[in-house]
């Protein structure tokens, strides 16, 4: 019997981050709304404009009608042996991610995705997808439909990481943003296939476009060199020309409206080099297309903004090479204004990852899932910052920052766009003591696998335990994913624990007897195990947060002797994983909890 499975709907993968939301954290599947602009320092810093694609929800299964010889399929010059790959693709991680960069590529191509008018195939014919174009793109003994389903944690870093790389590979080209996408997927027998349709989103002709993208990048690269902006003595110099220059060429805001935030040329060169509008990636897009026409390599990363105030979104800015070394800039947060008018910041201008992360300002710039900036090179860079390329420019012997709280790495990027991407550091990975990180109290320990460990902190600790996503330790950086068995046993500073993006194991009695910890929140974590007493004895803990999506082990007594007003939090897709959850931590000593069960957030922060 053949049966098929539907991949459609309209649930958003992601909410673009509206501020009321942020503050509650309590995001769910709901269509996207405008960003939001938060002010600080005197000026305005856009978060939330950079969203993840529109997710499909899976539908019925059906009867397959499919026959290989009966069905005329739509012709494609198209293969898949001829997909252009580049520096984004060869970083993701999953064979699935790569399939889908695949898929994506070769459905776009304009002799085979369908026009904004086009009919899309019936929900019930395996035939209709075929006929009309649907490419399929893998064929195996088991269902990847959990990686395209909005129900699934799963989707949201495979289809977005894949996205933004074939989106980034190809920067001029607006149809991988542009494109509307539906995924089938069928079973014969035990042999699943999965089939991939683009539908353009507007009735523009995205052809043209591209072309017009490459032109007006080669335009603004021949206008910049007229200008006298371009130093062929020093790219450090040519770079901060362009940077104020580009700045000042685009308006922060939307194109005029397709019924979606999400499908708009605003988060395209397009929007930025022909239209002078954009939003953060489409800044980011933009300026790097410019610099690569001036032979400078520049990336577009992506990730999480935060400010002062704590609210977050989803942002885009870039990295830039110069003398082989990465320097981390934002366009966006450039373009600054206040009550006196328009201004170039440079408080973001070429800085470290490590800056980026610890904040400026008060303001942060996090590399993290669903996002794939984490899966990129980091920018270690020091010695062309905003100071010293001003003193390049008046003549004077710049006095070069060395010591910006991370050690150097060494670089093999050239800035020839065609030399090699690759980022090479040399890092001795087999520590035997732990390292107390730069600008933290966390001591951490690289493991074997090359991820880190925390092992603690030091007598200086604060009362909010920010676990970091990532440990720098000898300018490379190393994903945290454990924290060790009585860590922070007794501890009597910490009354809160937030962020650890990537841990994924609490080890046995971390946080036992921390008489003064009253906040855990876990739920934008993937933290799938949480030892034996690890909780145990926290009198004074009243709410704690867990990600009931990826939490499946629950120790003896990690719960035990809490407050007897202790609120769990439970964020889970379904009721039957909160209830299962539920069962798990009550049996670990949280009998008195009062639990409350929230739709999972689909996203994280950090």
């Amino acid at each position: 019997m053949n049966k098929r499975i539907s991949i459609n709907g309209k649930r958003p993968l992601m909410a673009i981050f509206a501020l009321s939301l942020l503050v509650s954290l309590t995001i769910s599947f709901v269509n996207p709304v405008a960003s939001v602009r938060v002010s600080a320092s005197g000026y305005d810093l856009p978060i939330g404009d950079h969203e993840g694609f529109p997710m499909r929800g899976a539908s019925k299964t059906v009867a397959s009608d499919y026959n290989p010889l009966s069905v005329r399929a739509r012709n494609s010059k198209n293969a898949a042996n001829a997909v252009s790959h580049g520096y984004y693709y060869e970083k993701l991680n999953m064979d699935e991610k790569r399939d889908f960069y695949d898929a994506l590529y070769i459905a776009c191509d304009s002799s085979r995705r369908l026009k904004k008018s086009d009919k899309l195939p019936s929900s019930d014919s395996e035939a209709d997808v075929v006929s009309k174009g649907g490419y399929l793109f893998y064929s195996g003994s088991e269902s990847r439909n959990r990686y395209y389903n909005a129900d699934s944690m799963e989707c949201t870093t495979v289809v977005n990481e894949a996205i933004e790389a074939v989106c980034y590979d190809h920067m001029a080209n607006v149809e991988y943003y542009m494109c509307d996408w539906q995924i089938y997927e069928f079973e014969t027998n035990g042999v699943y296939k999965d089939y991939i349709i683009m539908q353009e989103y507007t009735a523009d002709d995205y052809d043209k476009i591209d072309q017009a993208v490459a032109a007006k990048a080669k335009e603004y690269a021949n206008k910049v060199k007229a200008l006298g902006l371009v130093d062929a003595n020093n790219t450090a110099v040519t770079v901060l020309n362009v940077h104020d220059w580009y700045t000042k060429q685009v308006v922060y805001g939307n194109i005029g409206s397709t019924g979606k935030s999400y499908f708009n040329f605003s988060h395209t060169a397009y929007g930025a080099l022909c239209k002078g509008r954009a939003v953060c990636d489409g800044y980011s897009l933009g300026y790097a297309l410019i610099l690569k026409e001036l032979g400078i390599n520049t990336k577009v990363v992506t990730g999480y903004a935060k400010t002062s105030s704590g609210s977050t979104g989803g942002h885009a800015w870039n990295m830039v090479n110069i003398g082989g070394d990465w320097y981390e800039e934002d366009t966006t947060w450039a373009d600054a204004s206040n009550s006196s008018g328009a201004y170039i910041n440079h408080a973001y201008y070429n800085k470290t990852t490590y800056e980026y992360r610890v904040g400026i300002e008060g303001s942060k710039h996090e590399r993290g899932a669903p996002y794939g900036g984490r899966l990129i090179d980091t920018a270690t860079g020091t010695k062309y910052t905003y100071e010293a390329t001003l003193a390049l420019l008046s003549g004077q012997e710049p006095q070069y920052n060395d010591n910006s709280g991370e050690e150097s790495s060494t670089n093999t990027d050239s800035t020839n766009e065609n030399s090699s991407d690759n980022n090479t550091t040399t890092t001795d990975t087999s520590y035997n003591e732990p390292v107390t990180l730069e600008a933290s109290p966390i001591v951490c320990k690289v493991n074997s696998d090359q991820t880190a460990t925390i092992r603690g902190v030091t007598d200086t600790a604060d009362s909010t335990l920010d676990i970091p996503s990532t440990a720098l330790i000898n300018g490379k950086e190393y994903p945290v994913t454990e924290i060790e068995a009585e860590a922070f046993k007794g501890n009597r500073n910490i009354r809160e624990i937030t962020g650890g993006h990537n841990i994924v194991s609490i080890g046995k009695a971390a946080f036992s007897n921390c008489k003064n910890l009253r906040t855990v929140d876990l739920s934008q974590t993937d933290v799938k195990t949480i030892g034996a007493k690890a909780f145990n004895g926290c009198s004074k803990l009243k709410k704690v947060k867990l990600n009931g999506d990826y939490l499946k082990k629950v120790g003896s007594k990690a719960f035990n002797k809490l407050n007897k007003e202790v609120k769990i939090t439970i964020y889970a897709r379904n009721k039957k994983t909160y209830n299962k959850l539920v069962t798990k931590v009550t049996k670990a000593g949280a009998k008195n909890a009062k639990f409350k069960s929230k739709k999972s957030l689909g996203i994280k922060y950090n």
